[in-house]
Order: C-alpha cells, then sequence, then structure tokens
C-alpha cells in the first residue's frame, strides 16, 4: 500500500521515470536543428514523405470549407466570400480567413505521457503570421521547424514539473511560397507519485474548476444591450483606415458573439474547426425571436430548426472518424468548454470590423488558461512568450482567470498600444480581450499585428 505522497522534482534533475522521454524530446529537437531549413521544393515533388520529422501533413483548400468558417465567424466580410470584390484589392480571388491552415496538433510536440501520472495542461499561448493570403485550390504543407523545451520548475522543487512547450512551423503552398508561420506553446504540468501503485485507476487529467462559475440567465435587459451592442457594430468594410488616423488608446467598437451554446471541435488538418454556433442577430427582431422556444434554464433562444443555429459543414476527410471516446470515458454533464481558436476567431471577425477590408492582419496572437489561480492552479508564469494582456493600458491589474463556457457570450474589447513604421510599412499593435456578460470574467486574452494603408 502506498503513502499517496508524490515524487518531489527540480529543474533540470530528471527523476528515473522521466529521463528517458526528456532524452526523447530533446532527440527531436536536435533533429530538427541538424535538418535545417526543409527543402520546400523536394518537399512539393513528394521526394519527402508524410511522416519525416518536421513534415507534418498536407491540406487541400476547398472553397466550401473557407465560405463555411467565413459566413460563421465573419459573414459581412466581402474579402472572404466574393472573388470579384477580392480582385478588386489586388488580391487573385476570395481569400481564406488568416487561421485557416494553422492546425495546431500539426505541430504541438507533447512531452511523453509515459513521464508521469497527471497532467495539466494550462498557459496556453499561440501565434500565426500571416505572410501571403491563401485562396481555394492551393495545396499546403505544414511542416515543424523548431522545438523549444523550457523548464520552469521552482529552484526550491515542486511536485508539478512545469515545462513550457514551444513548436514553430511554417507553412508553404504549391508554388514554394512559405505562407504562414506559426508558434504554439502550452505548459504541461506533470505529476507522480512515489508508489506507482497509488495511481489504480484515476483518469491522469487535471483541470482547474472552471464550472465553480455560476450559470447565467440572460434577461431581457441583457438581451437588450447586447441588440444595442449589435446595433452599434461599425463594420468598416471599404472604408480606408489610414494608420495616421489611428492613435494609441484608441478602443474599437466592442463585439458581442452568442451566446454560444456550442464550441467547434478540432478539425485535422485544419487550423479553424468544425461545429459550433454562429451569432444569431436575427434575434434582434421580435418577430423572429417570438417564433423561438426560451430556454429557462439560461434564457437563451432556440430556433426549431437547429441548423439556424449551427451551420451545415461540408463534407471533409476527417481522420479521427470512427474513433470515438473511451469507453470507460465518463459521459460529460457539465457545461461544455470553448477550445482557445474559438475565441480567436471571432476576435478576426471584432478586428476586420475595425480596420476594414484594405487592413491586413500580419500577426494574430491568443491565449487561455494563462493565470488559474482562483482554481487552485498556482503555476510558474511563462516568460518565455511576449505578454499580451499585460500591454493593454485598459487591462491594467487584470487577469485571464476563467474559461469559457457553454452559453456564454463572446465580449470582445479591445485597444490600441502602439503603431510605427518598419521598412516603409505602417503598423499599429491591438490587444483584444473576451469576457461573459460581465465585464470583470476575462477568459481569452490575445492581440494582433495590423498593417494599414498610409497617406504618405
Amino acid at each position: 500500500m502506498g503513502t499517496g505522497k508524490f515524487v518531489t522534482v527540480y529543474p533540470g534533475v530528471w527523476t528515473e521515470r522521466e529521463k528517458p522521454y526528456a532524452e526523447e524530446y530533446f532527440a527531436k529537437i536536435k533533429e530538427l536543428e541538424d535538418r535545417g531549413p526543409i527543402d520546400v521544393q523536394a518537399l512539393i515533388s513528394g521526394k519527402i514523405e508524410k511522416g519525416t520529422q518536421g513534415f507534418s501533413n498536407v491540406l487541400e483548400v476547398k472553397e466550401d470549407m473557407m465560405l463555411y468558417n467565413a459566413k460563421k465567424y465573419d459573414p459581412d466580410n466581402k474579402l472572404y466570400q466574393d472573388d470579384e470584390y477580392a480582385k478588386s484589392l489586388g488580391y487573385k480571388a476570395k481569400i481564406a480567413m488568416p487561421a485557416f491552415a494553422a492546425h495546431d496538433d500539426s505541430f504541438l510536440t507533447a512531452f511523453n505521457g509515459k513521464a508521469r501520472d497527471f497532467l495539466a495542461v494550462t498557459g496556453l499561448h499561440h501565434e500565426i503570421e500571416q505572410l501571403l493570403p491563401v485562396y481555394a485550390g492551393d495545396t499546403l504543407y505544414l511542416v515543424k521547424d523548431k522545438l523549444e523545451l523550457i523548464d520552469l520548475t521552482p529552484e526550491e522543487g515542486s511536485i508539478y514539473r512545469n515545462l513550457v512547450l514551444k513548436c514553430y512551423g511554417s507553412v508553404y503552398n504549391q508554388n514554394g511560397e512559405k505562407v504562414i508561420e506559426v508558434l504554439f506553446s502550452a505548459r504541461e504540468n506533470l505529476k507522480s507519485y512515489e508508489d506507482p501503485a497509488d495511481m489504480g485507476n484515476q483518469r491522469g487529467w487535471e483541470s482547474p474548476d472552471w464550472w465553480t462559475r455560476p450559470e447565467h440567465y440572460y434577461t431581457d435587459e441583457e438581451w437588450q444591450a447586447i441588440f444595442d451592442t449589435w446595433a452599434k457594430e461599425n463594420y468598416r468594410g471599404d472604408e480606408i483606415l489610414y494608420w495616421e488616423d489611428v492613435n494609441v488608446g484608441d478602443m474599437p467598437n466592442v463585439t458581442i458573439d452568442g451566446p454560444i451554446h456550442a464550441s467547434c471541435s478540432p478539425t485535422p488538418p485544419y487550423g479553424m474547426a468544425v461545429g459550433g454556433s454562429r451569432t444569431m442577430k436575427e434575434l434582434s427582431d421580435p418577430e423572429v425571436r417570438a417564433k423561438m422556444t426560451r430556454d429557462p434554464k439560461f434564457g437563451v433562444y432556440v430556433p426549431e430548426d437547429m441548423t439556424q443555429w449551427d451551420p451545415e459543414v461540408p463534407p471533409y476527410d476527417d481522420p479521427r472518424r470512427g474513433m470515438g471516446p473511451p469507453p470507460d470515458m465518463p459521459k460529460e454533464t457539465k457545461r461544455g468548454i470553448f477550445i482557445n481558436f474559438l475565441g480567436r476567431d471571432f476576435a478576426i471577425h471584432h478586428i476586420n470590423n475595425w480596420m476594414g477590408t484594405h487592413g491586413w492582419i500580419q500577426n494574430i496572437r491568443w491565449g487561455i488558461m494563462t493565470h488559474p489561480v482562483e482554481q487552485g492552479f498556482d503555476f510558474p508564469k511563462n516568460t518565455s512568450v511576449c505578454e499580451m494582456i499585460e500591454k493593454i493600458p485598459a487591462c491594467a491589474g487584470k487577469k485571464c482567470n476563467t474559461h469559457g463556457l457553454q452559453y456564454d457570450v463572446m465580449k470582445i474589447h479591445s485597444q490600441v498600444y502602439d503603431k510605427y513604421e518598419k521598412n516603409g510599412e505602417h503598423f499599429v499593435e491591438i490587444g483584444f480581450w473576451i469576457t461573459t456578460i460581465n465585464d470583470d470574467e476575462i477568459y481569452e486574452e490575445g492581440g494582433a499585428t495590423i498593417k494599414l494603408p498610409s497617406r504618405g
């Protein structure tokens, strides 16, 4: 019979159990270092096989999937839906949303699960650098470039091994052009019993208890506030926002999406997921609301035909189809959680509203679960990634302190915190934060580097 005690670990000092898997990870790091830049032409011609270290996935860009995402997240944006309009702006045709091909799990490389009994994943930090547009008909090649492993375990020791994994990659099109660069990063917190027998049949996944936040009922007054926010959305569209007209401290109009009854689900090898609900802005019409039922627990309006809420997903090849959950997996009865890039995609809509179709999102970055202290998980801060919420003047003293859950709205706020010229081009930096209907409950943070036209 064991004692129920956990192993105390120290930074850079691997236990006998951890050591082979640390060596395994460092070998992957070295293998990519030794490979150097990938031979893109060999990749495209098929001389490098899928599964070779660093070559992760191929994505055939389909028009119907591009349109499915555009209509769900940014339905008014003609740049994502209208070929002729896109050509008028100098593009070859309509373009995909910035994150369309940045598939996280094609780049994220986890630490081997055999090294621990329990895992708590927190502190997600992701970035996409949008270098060139992606078009329907493109063939995209997803390549790992570099891995980093950073041990943040406190010097005094801890029952958690706190590892930050940073995984860099590139996406090339059929012409050999690099269209996207990515960074996907997570903090993996590993914990193990001194006596392996103590693990028994426990499930080795630890999560902050996000469900301590009370369920919310949307009152008539709150619905009216949502309708008022929709009415004030300023979709700039073809009107040019010039760099000279932007000031540090500017705060674009707040947007509200949702309430969201279902999150999308990760969909290899896409960077944008399928499923989930759209924002039913037609609810601002009382005649439309009258034709729906109102959920007595949450106060949300439910259509008779759920495809009004959940757009039909185009056919696609799902490598996970038929896998299903493990047979002993308990059925989830709590409100579902929002995956990290659901907020990012509605934030792209928020940014597009403000900058219009003449702007360009050069970089989009976002993070969740960065500060789950209230839920009992006080892990070391990941200082190896750029600050996001800390850079926003309006967020002074605030933390990303909860998680998006079913029927939350995505209330997106933002503020410009920098502007500059670089290599003859003009950029602004904007930070965003996503809250529930209660502005103090922040569940996602992020930022974007935006290139704007200049009068000069």
